[in-house]
């Protein structure tokens, strides 16, 4: 089974850029699960004084916002070692997104089949890998090796075959996500530029030498901005 398949379980809808697909969290009573077709969605948080923090970026097809049902079937206990409720998680449209809105109901009856109980545990899996490497990163990688690591994650080939990152990732987008300042993203994507690693073509940035730039993911090359 594969999250495809999943489409002809859902409602397909739309979600503009900027506004919440979801907010539930674990344990809530949230009705649906979504599986993200096309679009750019991203876990996210706010402080109370209004900043923004980006842990994942999503792309489709992916499963989002399945922890308030299985956690709700399986009878789990959420976040067992805290008092606090993380009500400030939203799962966030960046671009608008078309989506398949399972319901609960539907969801549920998904549980029972084996192959996407395999399925769910390699989302699981494969979401938790994510979380990971991003706090992995954060603590060991240098903010210009962490801003080239999501310049390679996030680019998709345009029709000549060239890596572009969508004009969708702002520096401030950029920054929530690597968690520096947008001055210090614009200093790297300057030097970057300046070093011929990636070129401006409108609005849109292409990754013009792969090699410098999986040497400075690497350390291999310290960039200097």
């Amino acid at each position: 089974m594969q999250i495809k398949d999943l489409y002809r379980y859902g409602q397909k809808v739309t979600v503009r850029r900027c506004e919440i697909i979801t907010d539930a969290v674990a344990g809530s009573d949230e009705a649906s699960v979504y599986i993200l077709d096309k679009g750019l969605a991203a876990l996210t948080s706010t402080n109370k004084k209004g900043d923004e923090f980006i842990y994942l970026f999503f792309r489709g097809p992916r499963c989002m916002g399945f922890a308030p049902a299985v956690t709700q079937m399986l009878n789990l206990r959420p976040f067992p070692m805290s008092m606090h409720q993380p009500t400030m998680f939203t799962i966030l449209a960046k671009s608008d997104c078309s989506l398949y809105r399972i319901s609960r109901a539907n969801f549920q009856a998904l549980m029972e089949d084996p192959d996407f109980s395999k399925l769910l545990i390699n989302i699981i899996f494969s979401t938790y890998m994510d979380v990971l490497y991003h706090y992995y990163t954060s603590r060991e990688s240098s903010a210009a090796g962490r801003l080239c690591g999501l310049l390679l994650e996030q680019s998709e080939k345009d029709a000549d075959g060239e890596l572009v990152l969508d004009s969708l990732f702002t520096y401030d987008e950029l920054s929530h996500y690597l968690g520096v300042h947008n001055i210090t993203v614009a200093r790297i994507m300057s030097a970057l530029k300046k070093e011929g690693v990636i070129r401006k073509l409108g609005r849109k940035t292409l990754i013009s030498d792969m090699t410098k730039l999986r040497s400075i993911i690497d350390e291999d090359l310290i960039l200097e901005y």
